[in-house]
């Protein structure tokens, strides 16, 4: 989701004459399939709540910098490492892009996949990559590895506020349940 005005958020979502203001959260669920079977890291920024859960297990919290140490929504959660893509530069994301811990998924098996997120105030933005084990990537001018977005559907991704990704990222394919699209 590129940069945009949280109190744009409700009507983006289709709640508008339900809800107003600029603190939010939407949680997505459903069921996804990975293209490749294989080990998986979800890499992501946002400002300012991002949750990945897969079978109920936190695998990635990429929330702005300090979110990540202010709430512990899973003791068991770790970050692997960040990668900071400086993308564009009057939105950074503090501490970068989270790596997530590791998931093993196989093609044509469902795994449950939730994601949150959410605003408080003013602007907001999320990136949500993913990183497959044992694949070179190509790397940017500053070393790091240009991965694909995770995606579920063949729209074009949008251009400009966004980490370096790859044009063509594969589809992941998913099984719809409540509120996921």
């Amino acid at each position: 989701m590129p940069n945009v005005v949280s109190e744009l958020a409700a009507n983006a979502f289709g709640v508008d004459k339900e809800a107003k203001g600029s603190y939010w959260v939407a949680l997505y669920k459903g069921r996804v399939s990975p293209p490749e079977s294989g080990t998986y890291h979800f890499v992501g920024g946002g400002d300012a709540v991002l949750l990945v859960r897969i079978n109920g297990v936190v695998v990635l919290d990429g929330s702005w910098g300090d979110y990540r140490t202010r709430y512990k929504f899973d003791n068991r959660w770790r970050p692997l490492r960040a990668y900071d893509y400086h993308y564009p530069a009057n939105i950074p994301i503090p501490g970068g892009f989270t790596v997530g811990q590791g998931v093993e998924l196989i093609a044509g098996s469902y795994a449950d996949m939730e994601v949150l997120i959410g605003d408080q105030w003013g602007q907001c933005n999320f990136h949500l990559l993913v990183e497959k084990e044992g694949v070179t990537y190509q790397k940017t001018a500053a070393g790091l590895p240009i991965l694909p977005m995770f995606r579920t559907g063949s729209d074009k991704l949008p251009p400009g506020e966004s980490p370096p990704f790859q044009e063509n990222s594969p589809i992941w394919q998913v099984r719809e349940t409540a509120g996921w699209r």
